[in-house]
């Protein structure tokens, strides 16, 4: 499996019965779980298997991850050791900062944390450009570990921290580009996927507080809230505090607690996926999941490989949300436009000026619906086609409609698109009148003409048609589509009622 051990310069490779190592960047900690057959001890003496002895952890035998041991236990009647250890974050945790300083002049979070880093010696290198945010006078530093200084300080910073397989802490702004994937993953790479939805860190109040004033007496303070699809009742009030002296006014006040209120007033939805064998992947890359529960892209936010009996396993999850690490990342990414008659045309979010086209595949460019999801897009055109187009490979291919009740294309048309925004399944809204889409969203009077529509959910991947529903209210069903959203829990159709023209 090209997999080996390394504990105190000695291969502990013969010896492994299992091993789990796990990076997360909400914590900026790696771990690393092993253990080894008692027998190891035939080779190992008791002092190369102590705490703060180095392990080196070799997959496709290049070096991926340097720790130092934590704990060791020997069992019986397992036979077995067990030893957990930590990445360069371990340094940090155990050393704490012995002396107290306080800022008098404007200084930023990149210079303390150049300082604290250099005081534990542990080697860093920032990704990014910038020296984070300033400090304002009297910020109280020191006196506790540095990790937890680390922590305050990228908090303030909106950056984030991890090791790498040198044990460098690696610091800065994730500034990400989610329409260029670093890997793509498809059904025969992906051994099991979940996904998973739940309201744990919904948050529909921020209230923040700041830095007193002595001779005033007042205190920098924020407090929004918001009115979410999830409120239990009117009264229902989930609020998230933040209280530091490092606050300095009303304005960066009510800015952080609309950025609270941004990222919290929503549902965690995060996507887990087991892949066979090690890969390549560290956290802050961009994968493209590519399955019938989920087609889209995400951030990594844990990555991790397991090696037991049954092979070598990469473990991932993305777009887990970090509260103390609000504004993470950047999402980059295109703005797409669709045009009538020009096709799909999109320019880069950080480029001002300069339009590409993007209609590779369409043989109808007069756009009538557009939607971009997660690294998915898709299309409605004037003739009532409908495609589909995945970032990661730059062309569209068309969606090929049922016939329904008799009604098949041409004469069957799609009307408008949209994405679930948790699976990135296509809901297209199609009906049986014979007319195109123009510009104007205008519709034919018909007389005598029994018109239908229904509502299509559609795999992305395979453009295959997974769902079939007849748009029907109070017995009536005589509708032109006319538009849909999604919410990610529900499909919010428009339609228009077709009345008999005499």
């Amino acid at each position: 499996m090209n997999v080996s051990v390394s504990i105190n310069s000695i291969d502990a490779s013969p010896f492994i019965v299992n091993y789990e190592r796990e990076d997360k960047i909400c914590t900026g900690k790696g771990l690393f779980h092993l253990v080894l057959s008692l027998t190891c001890y035939s080779t190992f003496a008791d002092s190369d298997i102590q705490p703060w002895k180095e392990i080196l952890l070799y997959e496709n035998d290049v070096v991926v991850k340097r720790y130092n041991i934590n704990t060791v236990d020997k069992n019986l009647p397992t036979n077995s050791v067990e030893i957990t250890a930590q990445d360069g974050s371990k340094y940090l945790e155990e050393y704490f900062i012995p002396t107290a300083s306080s800022t008098t002049d404007a200084t930023t979070t990149k210079y303390w944390m150049e300082h604290y880093l250099t005081e534990t010696g542990v080697s860093y290198s920032f990704v990014s450009t910038g020296y984070g945010n300033l400090l304002p006078n009297d910020t109280a530093l020191g006196m506790v570990t540095a990790y937890e200084q680390m922590i305050q300080l990228l908090q303030l910073s909106g950056w984030y921290m991890y090791f790498n397989a040198d044990n460098t802490c690696i610091i800065g702004k994730l500034n990400k580009d989610l329409s260029v994937p670093d890997i793509s993953f498809d059904k025969e790479d992906i051994i099991t996927i979940h996904t998973h939805a739940d309201d744990k860190s919904l948050r529909n109040r921020a209230v923040v507080w700041g830095k007193g004033d002595a001779l005033t007496g007042d205190w920098v303070f924020a407090d929004v809230s918001v009115i979410t699809k999830w409120n239990y009742d009117d009264s229902d009030k989930r609020t998230i505090v933040l209280s530091s002296p490092n606050v300095p006014n009303f304005s960066t006040a009510y800015s952080l607690a609309y950025k609270f209120i941004d990222e919290f007033a929503r549902l965690n939805y995060t996507k887990e996926a087991t892949i066979y064998g090690a890969r390549d992947i560290e956290v802050g890359d961009i994968v493209f999941l590519d399955t019938d529960i989920f087609s889209g892209t995400g951030l990594v936010t844990t990555v991790g490989t397991e090696m037991s009996s049954m092979g070598l396993i990469t473990k991932l999850v993305l777009d887990e949300r970090c509260p103390r690490l609000l504004g993470y990342y950047d999402w980059g990414g295109y703005v797409y436009v669709g045009t009538w008659g020009g096709g799909v045309r999109r320019k880069h979010l950080k480029d001002l000026t300069t339009w590409g086209g993007y209609s590779i595949g369409l043989t109808d460019l007069y756009i009538r619906d557009l939607y971009m999801g997660n690294g998915i897009l898709s299309c409605v055109t004037k003739t009532g086609k409908a495609f589909v187009s995945k970032e990661v490979v730059g062309t569209w291919s068309e969606i090929i409609l049922p016939t329904l009740s008799g009604v098949s294309q041409p004469q069957l048309k799609a009307r408008a698109v949209t994405q679930d925004r948790n699976n990135n399944n296509i809901r297209l809204v199609v009906d049986s009148a014979d007319n195109e889409n123009d510009s104007g969203y205008g519709l034919i009077a018909y007389s005598g003409e029994v018109i239908y529509t229904w509502l299509l959910d559609i795999d992305p991947t395979t453009r295959n048609t997974l769902g079939i529903y007849p748009i029907v209210y109070s017995g009536i069903d005589r509708f032109c589509g006319y538009d849909i959203e999604n919410d990610g829990f529900n499909d919010y159709v428009s339609v228009v009622q077709i009345l008999e023209v005499e």
